[in-house]
């Protein structure tokens, strides 16, 4: 056959040492691939060692099929060697509704399903069952309605119960692990769609794997034994164990495009049965003995100490030493960047305890695999070389973006800590994270000294308007603000020194371990910004569908202080907002001049439609107490002012005062609820999407806003009052175009809560 006596050496991939000589012989009759009309495989876990493997021998140079390759995100960098140019990869976004997607489009005759969890990683339960199980269900949900013929699922040893009886695939499954149930779980999902409309679902039950890249199975120990972990023959480990080459189970999925026919639907895969002790033999003679319990020691190397086969090690002491490594582990990962996972686990000696012999007579009477010489040695001196390939460390959730967004704050405040108002420099424009804004130097810095010296007052004197129990409280996580730091700082020293430890430890000793009064300000201000950054993200994100509502013009705000004056910008266009910070203009007004005059020659300059101006201080004082609004009411005429025009904004503001309405909703063009806020306690809060939505179905229903609001009226007992906006009929009446008089009707309507407004 052409595909069968092609040379599989012409394209290596650099990551897998070996390839796939004699496998011409395995098949005499035409591959059953090549009887299907327009031939098509599909590999799901393309990024994972599984589905590596099956792309590897899959990857003939003469195309065999159409083959299509998924997984989540960028497409995996060994796919980019030329062995592989001729498959297609797909990133799945929104993983479950992408792959059902991409099954049914690219209709395959056979999926190698490739994407699982296995044993050793940090998942969760839920996490393990999601991908293990269910996604098996979905896979074969998706390959019924593509007319799929043939899926080819995995599992392992960890289905069978533990003990040194010998398992065959008809044996009871008596999983103990999360990660056995999860594999039984998908191969009774699996046996439930064997034989649904043709589709035929075969399960590969893999003994304990060795080879490159390979997480698991024997290279574990293998590890761990290179680590100093295992320094004799553990008791109660079974005195026989099956093992799996790589390169076998990988032609043994080869051979389902082959064979037109299988008399069995579930198949335990396995190279060779060896005994433990002289397995472990062979892993100490290729070992180099530089570890002892984890730690490097020119003792062990130069006394060759490690390994000892006469000494056999209580499964008890194991678990001990496993639990301290645990827990030590546990300690210094609150202050690390990335969770560090110990080699020696509970979890881990449970696997290992777990291994079992199998009988896989059925492999080679039905599949024909004759097993291929050992590569043990081969891959254990692979990975000394290129690295074992198992997870040592876990990213924490979320914490990357958290650790950019602190990069962009340390950035600031060493530009704030630099800044001298007395020194004429060219202002710098700075990036704000979390808001998609830049900022210039001395902006930043006026804003941060007003700031943080107003904090420290309140703080200390507890004094102002909101007093220092508000600014606590401002801090509702300062604990773990300050481990974040930790950990930032943490990242930081692994960038700057990536291969010394030693520089490593040296540097975070430097910048915190010693810390004195500019370094305490410096951490200070940055969870200070962190904290005011993060508030209003969520206040923009909380209230941005707010802007819809103004005309497509330039707002300002004028913020006066005792050492320089502060310009912000607010440009509406198609109801999005963008903000800047006009330094340049604000430096051309007198400083001289009284508070009206530049907040008038700041509308003028800026060519502004509406301008609010705020004395800093105040304005802080009241950002922290209990009700902003009332302290602005309070404080309007003096420490606040807006500028000319606002005549329209002021009359609207007064009848939404005096009126019942307590919810306002907005309708878009299709007269459908947009967006909606309630006044309660002289606070705003959004409507929630769920209640939108409820108003949407009354809309649609009802078609009559006075009735709408007189059922939610009785509903409530009269506590929900509603009243019905239209945004473009907003946005007139906020751009002055609509004459005084207009405004005084629209005012009356909407203390009568018109819904046609």
């Amino acid at each position: 056959m052409p595909f069968l006596n092609c040379d599989y050496n012409s394209f290596r991939d650099e990551t897998i040492p070996w390839d796939y000589q004699g496998i011409e012989h395995s098949c005499e009759q035409k591959p059953w691939i090549m009887e299907q009309k327009n031939p098509r495989i599909l590999v799901t876990g393309a990024k994972g060692w599984l589905g590596h493997y099956l792309l590897h021998i899959l990857s003939y140079p003469q195309k065999i099929a159409d083959i299509l390759s998924l997984d989540l995100l960028q497409k995996p960098e060994y796919l980019e060697q030329k062995r592989y140019e001729a498959i297609q990869y797909h990133s799945l976004v929104r993983k479950s509704k992408d792959l059902d997607e991409a099954i049914v489009s690219f209709r395959p005759q056979i999926i190698f399903h490739c994407d699982y969890v296995w044993p050793l990683g940090q998942e969760t339960k839920s996490h393990i069952y999601e991908i293990n199980a269910r996604q098996t269900e979905r896979v074969c949900q998706a390959a019924i309605k593509a007319d799929v013929k043939r899926i080819v699922c995995f599992s392992d040893f960890s289905l069978y119960d533990t003990g040194n009886k010998v398992s065959s695939e008809e044996d009871c499954l008596n999983p103990v692990s999360e990660m056995g149930k999860s594999f039984q779980m998908a191969e009774e999902i699996a046996a439930s769609y064997h034989q649904k409309r043709g589709l035929e679902v075969y399960h590969l039950r893999l003994a304990p794997l060795y080879g490159a890249l390979i997480p698991c199975g024997i290279m574990v120990l293998g590890k761990l034994m290179a680590d100093g972990m295992v320094l004799g023959p553990l008791q109660n480990m079974p005195h026989r164990i099956s093992v799996l080459n790589a390169r076998d189970m990988s032609l043994a999925a080869l051979n389902f495009l082959l064979l037109p026919a299988l008399d069995h639907r579930v198949f335990n895969l396995a190279s060779e049965t060896i005994e433990t002790k002289s397995m472990l033999s062979v892993l100490s003679e290729i070992l180099p003995k530089k570890k002892i319990l984890g730690f490097e020691t020119r003792i062990a190397h130069i006394m060759k100490i490690g390994y000892q086969e006469k000494i056999q090690i209580p499964q008890s002491w194991c678990k001990t030493v496993a639990s301290f490594f645990e827990e030590t582990h546990g300690f210094f990962n609150i202050l690390r960047a990335e969770k560090r996972i110990p080699a020696l686990r509970e979890q881990t000696l449970d696997y290992l305890f777990s291994w079992k012999e199998l009988c896989f007579e059925r492999m080679q009477n039905s599949l024909g695999i004759k097993p291929s010489p050992s590569l043990l040695r081969e891959s254990i001196q692979y990975a000394v070389k290129e690295g074992w390939k198992i997870q040592e460390t876990a990213k924490r959730e979320g914490m990357e973006e958290r650790y950019t967004v602190l990069g962009g704050i340390q950035k600031m405040v060493e530009a704030y800590s630099a800044f001298s108002i007395e020194e004429e420099t060219e202002c710098l424009f700075l990036d704000v994270p979390l808001l998609d804004l830049s900022i210039d130097t001395k902006s930043l810095w006026i804003l941060l000294e007003r700031i943080s010296h107003f904090f420290w007052v309140s703080l200390l004197q507890g004094k102002g308007a909101g007093g220092s129990k508000d600014w606590i409280s401002f801090f509702p996580d300062l604990g773990k603000s300050i481990l974040e730091l930790i950990q930032y700082e943490n990242q930081r020293a692994g960038y700057l020194f990536p291969g010394s430890k030693q520089e490593r430890v040296k540097w975070l000793v430097q910048k915190m371990g010693g810390l004195n009064g500019t370094q305490i300000r410096h951490y200070a201000n940055m969870l200070l910004l962190k904290e005011i950054l993060y508030f209003f993200h969520k206040v923009i994100l909380e209230y941005s569908h707010l802007v819809q509502l103004l005309p497509d013009k330039n707002y300002g705000i004028f913020l006066a202080s005792e050492i320089g004056d502060l310009g912000i910008v607010l440009k509406i266009k198609e109801g999005k907002a963008s903000i800047s910070f006009p330094r340049q203009e604000i430096d051309s007004i007198s400083r001289s001049w009284f508070f009206p005059k530049r907040l008038s020659e700041f509308q003028k300059i800026c060519r502004l439609h509406i301008a609010l101006g705020a004395r800093m201080e105040k304005f802080f004082s009241d950002l922290s107490s209990v009700s902003f609004f009332k302290a602005f009411r309070k404080g309007f005429g003096k420490e606040y002012l807006i500028s000319d025009g606002s005549q329209h904004y002021t009359m609207i503001a007064k009848a939404m005062r005096k009126s019942n309405v307590n919810i306002y909703i907005f309708l878009d063009q299709e007269n459908k609820a947009a967006f909606g806020f309630t006044l309660k306690n002289k606070k705003i809060f959004m409507v929630s999407s769920l209640y939108l939505g409820m108003i949407n179905q009354m809309i649609e229903e009802i078609q009559d806003y006075g009735e709408i609001i007189q059922l939610l009226s009785k509903a409530s007992a009269g506590k929900e009052e509603v009243a019905f906006f239209r945004i473009q009929t907003v946005r007139k009446l906020l751009s002055g175009v609509i004459a005084p008089s207009r405004i005084r009707k629209l005012v009356f309507k909407l203390m009568e809560r018109a819904a046609g407004l």
